[in-house]
């Protein structure tokens, strides 16, 4: 909905935001971070904030239209996974980190950097207490 110029990549016609959305009734899907943050209770949660990449933390929109922060998904995810009593596995990437790297852009790849510090910092911060957490790089 934010981009409605861009419909994806599927050559076979399916939408699955729209089988998402059929399969979780009650779910909600988001696109920034204001709604993300109006929807922490539902039962099911689909947040595409991008139709690509993110931003790198540097250049996005902070503005409450804009896309979520690595840290605020991260809470967010916890948040809501940590209702489940079956226990959950999560996976946080900082992939921008490498983008950067690769870019040869020193400035944006620490501050990606900083960015998955900080979520990993609210991970430890907001999970279970009996949570395995493994920080790992490429």
């Amino acid at each position: 909905p934010e981009y409605d110029d861009k419909v994806g990549l599927r050559l076979d016609g399916r939408d699955l935001v729209a089988e998402w959305k059929q399969a979780h009734p009650q779910g909600a899907y988001v696109w920034n971070e204001q709604q993300l943050k109006a929807v922490a209770g539902a039962p099911a949660l689909l947040g595409l904030f991008e139709p690509d990449h993110m931003q790198f933390d540097h250049d996005r929109n902070r503005t409450p239209q804009g896309e979520p922060s690595l840290t605020e998904m991260t809470r967010t995810a916890i948040q809501s996974l940590s209702r489940d009593t079956n226990g959950f596995v999560l996976m946080v990437e900082g992939g921008r980190i490498d983008h950067a790297n690769h870019a040869g852009n020193a400035y944006r790849a620490l501050d990606e950097t900083v960015s998955l510090s900080d979520a990993v910092r609210v991970a430890v911060q907001t999970a279970p207490p009996d949570t395995l957490i493994i920080v790992t790089a490429d």
